[in-house]
């Protein structure tokens, strides 16, 4: 882009907080822009301890996609925890499908449709449930659904423990590395590199020792975990090797670790029993390999894994390694830079979770901490999966723990969906390719689960998810019966499309979503009261509701959040049959379906009704606010649109509350700044990075969701989802596209008044760049990727700014339409510019 990648970062890091980052001309086209010097722009996305980590809340997550680790930058003993994402408990479990469900489907209908929701919710609480243990209650690291479990634990001792006069350990987001380092006196004594090599199948722990007395202080190498591991030593080598439960009584998946100590300035390597020890090295190299036979059943882990350190150790030494893991991880990073304008350019240089408790307390004066954390979550999701590995779980690919919690699995009401709204807006579309191939392994699953449980044709699966294909519904109908999981899966393969254009992935995604739609088309039954077509028995996410008797039940014939997401599924899933030419019948009856499907509605309040009819809800202000799937991440509800139901939405959010789990206010992000409201997305954001033991002053308790000090969000405990559901709302705050309108600044608060963005995708395949000042947008570039045609809105329907097509002028008036205008279609390397024109304060 001529504008933005053509900048050069020319002036010290001081003034990235400092309001001189743009040198701009006074003539009425802006088109010249400065920004800092590359350098000083990769130190305000790097971010620091100046302690050793005391928890793995403190610890700094590095990641390639399959592998990662988390370190606690110890001083005199270190542990470095190893995942890998494939490291999973359990086996394919048979017993899930339960073959007598399908027989009481009629009565619990029957019943939930005469207006007898407690009586169908005890005959589902008894019938309609997956066999077997299901999850285990949210702890299934020994019965078949398994967990995600921790590697194992890189542990590093030295015999002296130096009290070191000056301490820092550091995590920089552009590069994909951490640094410790620790001064004794006025001299360096040790530092550490560590990364997950990225494009390569190992990790890195690079040490150097700076005095002599460093160099003598033996350093001790072992490995462990808490169970199913075995620690030896052989050839140079030290590895862990084991084999989880199957969750059966037998064993399941192995895995294997491996870790070589390299000394390229020489020094002495000894193996004694099942540790290494190293003594007189300047420099020691630690090269990590991890894997499991979850891709190849028949794979030699161990050898593979020396493989893999020898392949990258043939690149020429640590060095280049690391160079290449900087170029290939930055040249994703890079995609999108930020930065926001003004606030206090001390705070950069505080430690991470003493600018979190300034954040808490002023964060007008930190606008850099929100660009931050918008690239963290693209971090988190470019480190945590990658072509070929798996999405990201709950915990993305972050655990220390046997049991993780929640089974560290695929929570499918919302919690993997979240995962990937940074995803294409981001322009990180590649971390896609791991949640289709997913999608697409638990198709025949879903298939079994519809016949067994539904006599129904297409597919279908609950809220549960994990790497076994689990598509049962759960073990407890409160939360378990949800069964829109794979048409809301379908919302993100659908708008792969969208942003990529890609006919090809369109013609592969198709069965699957149509797949989706035909079990719904199959069960959907007739509500007698109103005719329109319900989704029973559903929920709506684990809320519940009370009865006109006063009975509390979860279970009902319908929910508005079905409604929402069916109308998605049949609307998108018709449109791709249109595009490819298929299916003129199924086309039709999809079209069907949708005119019988109950309308978003309004209650008595003025709120969105949550359910067919209007219940009470047990909690007011419960986490989920399922009902408003239709405002994000559909597009259903929008202010210029449906005026009368974004009002709705404004009120059931004002009744929800703002604060709540992490997750929960990372998703209202993204509501308010759908609905335009600025202040609203502001104040849930910074709820979002509160510290999590900022003291509540309701309860005088610490509030424990928010954000740990090493920028994890908590539920708590630690989920990853708040962090990108948190970056993806700054990205919607900054730049919305999904509903059909290139939307530049639809909900830029005051504090956020003058800044930059760079490089954010849009629906149709573009790019978008965007540079403001005074809450006013200056200046947009789109760059076309593939045919298209964008609706852009403007301020003032764009009376104020001019535009250019590949250096020639539109003319706005032409383009006018309802306020908005309709750009001519543009084709690949297209490029718009949209200038605002010069006042006459400007020219002052």
């Amino acid at each position: 882009m001529r504008f933005m990648t053509s900048l050069r970062w020319a002036l010290p890091v001081a003034l990235l907080l400092s309001g001189e980052l743009f040198a701009s001309s006074t003539s009425a086209l802006r088109t010249k822009l400065t920004l800092r010097p590359d350098s000083a722009y990769r130190r305000a996305f790097t971010y620091f301890f100046d302690r050793p980590a005391r928890d793995m809340m403190e610890a700094l997550p590095l990641g390639n996609g399959r592998l990662g680790m988390l370190s606690d930058g110890g001083i005199q003993t270190q542990t470095i925890t190893l995942n890998e994402s494939s490291m999973w408990s359990g086996s394919v479990d048979s017993t899930a499908w339960n073959p007598e469900a399908v027989k009481h489907l009629p009565a619990i209908r029957q019943l939930l449709l005469s207006g007898k929701p407690k009586e169908a919710e005890d005959l589902i609480y008894r019938t309609f449930v997956c066999g077997g243990e299901g999850s285990g209650r949210g702890n299934g690291a020994n019965v078949p659904y398994g967990s995600y479990q921790v590697g194992g634990f890189l542990r590093l001792g030295w015999g002296k423990a130096p009290s070191p006069s000056r301490y820092r350990r550091s995590l920089s987001l552009t590069e994909g590395v951490s640094e410790e380092t620790f001064d004794v006196g006025a001299q360096p004594y040790r530092t550490k590199r560590l990364y997950s090599a990225f494009g390569r199948d190992v990790q890195v722990v690079s040490l150097t020792n700076h005095s002599d007395e460093s160099r003598r202080d033996t350093l001790r190498l072992t490995l462990d975990r808490p169970e199913h591991g075995r620690s030896r030593v052989g050839a140079g080598y030290l590895m862990l090797t084991g084999q989880l439960p199957d969750g059966r009584g037998g064993k399941g998946l192995r895995y294997a670790i491996v870790v070589r100590p390299i000394l390229p300035q020489g020094g002495k390597l000894i193996a004694r029993e099942s540790e290494l020890l190293i003594v007189d090295a300047p420099q020691v190299d630690l090269y990590i390999a991890h894997n499991t036979n979850y891709y190849n059943k028949r794979a030699g882990l161990v050898a593979l894994g020396v493989e893999q350190l020898l392949e990258a150790e043939a690149l020429g030494g640590e060095s280049k390694l690391f160079e290449e893991h900087k170029r290939q991880f930055s040249a994703h990073m890079d995609r999108v830079k930020i930065h926001l304008d003004g606030g206090d350019a001390s705070r950069l240089g505080l430690p991470i979770d003493q600018r979190l408790t300034a954040y808490h307390e002023h964060p007008e004066a930190d606008p850099a901490l929100a660009s931050l954390y918008l690239q963290l979550g693209r971090y988190l999701l470019l480190s945590s999966t990658r072509p070929g590995a798996l999405p990201p779980n709950l915990q993305g690919l972050w655990t220390e723990m046997i049991q993780a919690p929640w089974n560290g699995d695929y929570h499918l009401n919302i919690n993997l969906q979240m995962n990937y709204w940074p995803a294409e807006k981001g322009a990180l579309p590649e971390t896609v390719s791991p949640l289709t191939d997913w999608i697409e392994s638990i198709v025949p699953s879903g298939e079994k689960t519809a016949r067994t449980f539904y006599g129904a044709k297409g597919w279908v699966t609950h809220v549960l998810g994990n790497v076994w294909q689990f598509t049962a519904p759960g073990e407890h109908p409160s939360w378990g019966a949800t069964n829109t999981s794979a048409a809301w899966l379908c919302e993100h393969l659908f708008n792969h499309y969208r942003y990529s254009q890609d006919r090809t992935y369109l013609e592969r995604i198709y069965p699957v979503m149509q797949g989706a739609a035909r079990f719904f088309l199959t069960t959907l039954v007739r509500d007698p009261k109103t005719q329109y077509l319900v989704n029973v028995p559903t929920t709506s996410p684990e809320n519940s509701y009370y009865t006109p008797e006063g009975q509390e039940v979860a279970v009902a014939a319908g929910s508005t959040m079905d409604n929402q997401i069916l109308r998605e599924l049949f609307t998108n899933t018709r449109e791709a049959a249109l595009l490819l030419k298929r299916d003129r019948t199924f086309v039709d009856s999809l079209a069907t379906a949708l005119r019988s499907l109950k309308p978003t509605t309004l209650g008595p309040d003025g709120r969105i009704m949550e359910w067919m009819e209007d219940f009470k809800e047990v909690d007011p202000h419960h986490r989920h606010v399922s009902h408003l799937y239709g405002l994000f991440p559909a597009s259903e509800i929008t202010p210029s649109g449906t005026p009368e139901l974004a009002e709705g939405a404004r009120k059931t959010l004002e009744a929800r509350g703002s604060s709540s789990t992490s997750w929960s206010m990372g998703w209202k992000v993204n509501f308010q700044a759908r609905l335009g409201d600025a202040s609203g997305a502001y104040d849930v954001l910074n709820m979002l990075l509160r510290p999590v033991g900022a003291i509540d002053p309701k309860t005088n308790h610490p509030y424990g969701s928010g954000t740990h000090p090493n920028l994890f969000s908590s539920h708590p405990p630690f989920q990853i989802d708040g962090n990108f559901g948190g970056a993806s709302g700054i990205m919607e705050m900054l730049l919305s596209s999904e509903a059909g309108v290139l939307h530049p600044l639809p909900a830029l608060p005051k504090a956020w008044q003058t800044g930059q963005i760079e490089g954010l995708r849009v629906v149709g395949n573009a790019v978008c760049s965007l540079a403001w000042r005074e809450g006013e947008l200056e200046r947009l570039e789109l760059v076309a990727g593939s045919p298209y045609r964008h609706v852009l809105l403007l301020p003032e329907a764009g009376q104020g700014y001019e535009l250019r097509l590949n250096g020639r002028a539109l003319f706005v008036k032409a383009l006018l339409r309802a306020g908005r205008l309709y750009l001519p279609q543009l084709k690949a390397g297209d490029r718009l510019e949209v200038v605002k024109k010069a006042s006459k304060r400007d020219l002052r």
